[in-house]
């Protein structure tokens, strides 16, 4: 092995001791090679590849103050390549750096023995770090040293571990680690999928060599009890893996096969990622083998969460030759009814190959109450989604959802998954994500089912439905021009009133029935330029974390001026308006003084709705008036059209519920239709005679 040295960091090296790009390194060396502080030279002027002192190099960034880094005069240790030449020599720097860590020593100044009796105490079976200490004879002491050195200019063993991790160059991977954003989202999946809080919920890692999701879960307030099933401890990848989660203090209660971490826990949550350190290229029939033999160790308290490529576990698979093996695996599982939730994920997971469409399952005990034809699988594709953190967390809450009963199910609003029949899905032999959806009310009781039919058709033949609208029409004897006025001089002269929309947060908001208890209405822009339903927030919180928030009063025009001048009528108040939108509020009819024409809301919002898109700036709209003695009757008579449009929009939403409704109770056998009965003639009233 060769010998370490301290002078060897590379311009890249001082680019990333900077927190600068590697060109303005070199612009540096060319700029600054005859200033008062002249950018240190070479240690080796003959070679083609310059190495620096680090020493001088961090003196030299501190003195001028150059990059980003203020201590990089006592980071400069933690940033050569001198440290390790070469895969071994990484292997023994991470050895140390963990024994550090387990032992709470310091190692310089140790002997090669001592180190050596040191591992031995800490890795009686020789699973992580003895092995790779023992390798290198009699630089082991020196090595120690600059552990020690190094962990000192990173802050600590566990950030100096993670630094020599950075460089695949230096670790000879060729790079199957999967995105932070993918982390992130898979440890907070296992975290909402944690059932237990009593702590007796065990996670048993499946991915040798790859413990970044574990060190994710680890980071929350709670303690995670964690368990690694990676077949033994004798390739390169699991060893170095085992290495890192000790060096990050984290508790492994079992580390082997041997060790059984299955069996000694009331409850467990299986994890698997793939590719994995030690399989950073693995094939679909791979794959699907280590997830089909995970569900075979799933008992009814287990569950289980897999992440991989979109083409194992949810692309549509070839049935014919050496390909179709994936198939028939996949189809196993299904079988099993284990499957609970199949999300298809963006692209990008992946940081080697971030084309590579990437795909989670959620497995659990399957429904032993439910039919082996009418089990239910929860499926989504997000293919085409750049996930927010808000997105996450409507996913993640979507994957604990589909872990209930189909009561439970169906009282969640699912915002990216529909239900599909696991027996649709193994049919159609194609992807999962794009099976058909569960029909509704297939599991409704026959009689329940014909009460609901029965309530609305009783609502349907009620009179009130269909009203008439007593509305007179007068020919005007002398027609003029319409009365116009600017919106400003009318807020000028106090006939409207503006106000600015209240800003709120938007993990405040969420979807749900304004006129559910403690719920309040909120108005957004996207529910005047979309149509969308106004959302809703906590009442309480409103009040206290927004103190100064002002709600709308009947009547009030609620408006945005961008992309295109919107608005509409608040007929009922008490709502909280949303910055972009604003409010409008016509005070005494919106007279500028008494006895001149004034304003209708529902005018005034017709009118800003007809302005051009790019009418930007709301005082300079044309809006139109209306005399003194029609203001009232154009309003009375406005709500009565305005009642009933929405009385007529109701019946039309009963007849299409009623159709629903009838088409899925007739086609799931819950109900029977009947020939319909002819109504009995009145009394006194002829028949007909027959023929």
């Amino acid at each position: 092995m060769p010998k370490m040295t301290e002078t060897d960091m590379s311009l890249a090296d001082v680019a990333r001791l900077a927190q600068v790009a590697r060109p303005v390194v070199s612009m540096w060396r060319r700029r600054y090679r005859d200033a008062d502080l002249p950018f240190p030279a070479p240690t080796d002027s003959s070679s083609s590849q310059p190495a620096f002192d680090p020493a001088e190099i961090g003196r030299w960034l501190h003195d001028t103050g150059r990059g980003n880094n203020p201590s990089a005069h006592l980071d400069a240790d933690a940033f050569r390549t001198g440290i390790a030449a070469d895969q071994s020599g990484t292997d023994a720097l991470t050895a140390l750096l963990c024994l550090k860590v387990l032992s709470g020593e310091r190692l310089s100044g140790l002997s090669n023995a001592e180190l050596l009796d040191l591992a031995d105490d800490h890795d009686p079976h020789n699973q992580s770090l003895y092995r790779e200490m023992e390798a290198t004879g009699d630089q082991l002491a020196f090595l120690a040293a600059t552990a020690d050195a190094l962990a000192d200019a990173a802050y600590s063993p566990a950030a100096a571990f993670d630094l020599l991790l950075t460089s695949e160059r230096r670790l000879g991977l060729q790079g199957g680690e999967i995105h932070r954003d993918a982390v992130s989202l898979v440890a907070a999946a296992v975290a909402a999928l944690l059932s237990r809080r009593d702590g007796s919920t065990m996670v048993v890692d499946h991915s040798p060599g790859s413990g970044d999701i574990l060190l994710k879960l680890s980071e929350g307030d709670g303690t995670v009890r964690c368990a690694l099933a990676w077949g033994g401890f004798d390739t390169a990848a699991s060893r170095r893996g085992l290495r890192r989660l000790h060096t990050h203090g984290l508790v492994l209660e079992a580390i082997d096969d041997d060790a059984d971490p299955v069996g000694q826990r009331s409850s467990a949550l299986h994890l698997a990622q793939f590719p994995h350190a030690g399989n950073q290229n693995p094939d679909d029939v791979t794959t699907l083998n280590a997830i089909d033999k995970i569900c075979l160790q799933l008992t009814d308290g287990d569950r289980a969460v897999a992440f991989g490529p979109a083409s194992a576990l949810c692309d549509a698979l070839s049935v014919d030759g050496a390909a179709g093996e994936s198939e028939a695996i996949r189809s196993a599982i299904l079988r099993t009814g284990r499957l609970r939730a199949v999300v298809r994920l963006p692209q990008g997971l992946l940081t080697s190959k971030p084309r590579q469409a990437m795909a989670l399952w959620v497995l659990g005990p399957a429904h032993a109450e439910v039919a082996l034809a009418d089990r239910w699988t929860m499926v989504s594709d997000l293919s085409g989604t750049s996930l927010s953190t808000t997105d996450i967390e409507d996913l993640i809450s979507d994957l604990a959802a589909a872990m209930g009963n189909r009561r439970s199910v169906e009282k969640h609003s699912f915002r990216f998954a529909r239900l599909v029949r696991t027996s649709s899905m193994l049919a159609a032999r194609g992807s999962l994500v794009r099976a058909r959806p569960l029909p509704r009310n297939r599991t409704a009781q026959p009689a329940g089912a014909v009460l609901h039919i029965e309530n609305l058709l009783s609502l349907l033949e009620q009179p009130e439905t269909v009203r008439s609208l007593d509305v007179q029409v007068i020919p005007t004897t002398k027609p003029e021009s319409p009365v116009e006025r600017v919106l400003g001089d009318l807020a000028d002269a106090g006939a409207v009133v503006y106000l600015p929309g209240n800003r709120i947060e938007a993990a405040d908001l969420h979807a749900g029935d304004p006129a559910s208890p403690g719920a309040i209405k909120v108005i957004t822009a996207g529910s005047l330029l979309d149509g969308d339903p106004p959302a809703v927030m906590d009442r309480f919180r409103f009040a206290a974390q927004y103190p100064a928030g002002r709600l709308t009063e009947p009547g009030d025009v609620v408006f945005c001026t961008g992309p295109r001048p919107v608005a509409l009528v608040d007929p009922d108040g008490a709502a909280v308006v949303a910055y972009p939108a604003r409010v409008l509020r016509i005070v005494d009819g919106g007279q500028t003084s008494r006895g001149q024409p004034g304003l209708v809301a529902r005018l005034l919002a017709e009118d800003i709705n007809s302005q051009a898109p790019t009418a930007g700036r709301w005082r300079s709209w044309i809006v139109r008036a209306v005399d003194v003695d029609q203001r009232h009757l154009l309003r009375r008579t406005l709500d009565a059209v305005e009642q009933e449009r929405l009385a007529a929009l109701e019946r039309v939403n009963r007849l299409t519920q009623l159709a629903t409704l009838i088409m899925d109770g007739v086609a799931s056998n819950t109900v029977t239709l009947g020939e319909p009965n002819p109504a009995a003639p009145m009394e006194g009233t002829p028949q007909c005679p027959r023929k």
